[in-house]
Order: C-alpha cells, then sequence, then structure tokens
C-alpha cells in the first residue's frame, strides 16, 4: 500500500502490486495517485510489510494520469469520447495503460517514448474543461503513514 497523505490525500491508501525481488520489490502496475512512484520502480517497505517506504531504484518510466470531468452543464464534450481518443492514442503508441472506473487514467511512458501526440491531446481536451491531467513525478515520492 501507499499512503497518500504526502499526495495531499489524507487517510486514502492506493493499493499497488509487487513483485518480490529478494529483499526488496519491483512495481508490477502503474500507480494512479501516487507522486514519484511508475512501472517497474524498485521499492522497500516498511517493517510490517505493508507501506512501501522508500524507492530505492527507478526504471526510467514515468506516468502520465488524466481525470476525465463528468459531463456538465455548458460543456459539450462527452466524457466517454475524451476515454476513447486518449485510449486509441496510446494503442496507436504502443504504450500500457490502466483504467480506474470511468474516467480515471494512468499511462506508463516507458524511457525515451514520444508520447507529445498523447500530451497534445491531453492539452487540448484540458483547455476544453474536458480533464485534468499531470505527470506523477512532478513531485518525489515519500514515506507517510497517517493511518497507523
Amino acid at each position: 500500500m501507499v499512503d497518500l497523505t504526502y499526495s495531499g490525500l489524507p487517510g486514502q491508501l492506493e493499493q499497488v502490486w509487487l513483485n518480490p525481488l529478494g529483499d526488496h520489490f519491483r512495481v508490477a502496475c502503474i500507480p494512479f495517485c501516487a507522486y514519484g512512484l511508475a512501472y517497474l520502480d524498485e521499492v522497500v517497505l516498511d517493517p510490517d510489510g505493508v507501506f512501501v517506504r522508500e524507492v530505492v531504484g527507478l526504471s526510467g518510466n514515468r506516468v502520465l494520469r488524466a481525470l476525465v470531468h463528468e459531463r456538465r452543464e455548458g460543456c459539450d464534450v462527452n466524457p466517454d469520447s475524451v476515454c476513447e481518443s486518449l485510449t486509441a492514442i496510446a494503442s496507436n503508441l504502443g504504450i500500457g495503460m490502466e483504467m480506474h472506473g470511468d474516467r480515471f487514467l494512468a499511462f506508463d511512458v516507458p524511457r525515451g517514448a514520444d508520447v507529445r501526440s498523447l500530451v497534445d491531446a491531453m492539452a487540448s481536451w484540458a483547455s476544453r474543461k474536458a480533464l485534468h491531467y499531470e505527470w506523477s513525478d512532478v513531485r518525489s515520492f515519500a514515506y507517510s503513514r497517517s493511518s497507523g
């Protein structure tokens, strides 16, 4: 688990999939809310073996994530169309993505991947107030354990 207090989400936890690598673990999913954590990064857990305590190896991958806004009065954008367009771009680029619910998307961006078309599409949708997007590495990972 990742305690998301450091991400501005006190009391919230994110479950991440991890593969064991001896005395540490490799992230086996694309994190949705955690800052400073990406697919294939290597981490160690706290003494209880429950919470990610530290990133000990960076994979070079980055996470680009988007929260698509619900349909609102005065906005002509269909959220399903936004998600479909971003999913299609990611597929064409050959990059991995995961979706949480109907509107939260996380994209795995490997080192050196040219994702300009995806970023440009997100910027265009954001200018129409259809979504909010960000890179997960705009802030570093920080261990917090507010829930225990």
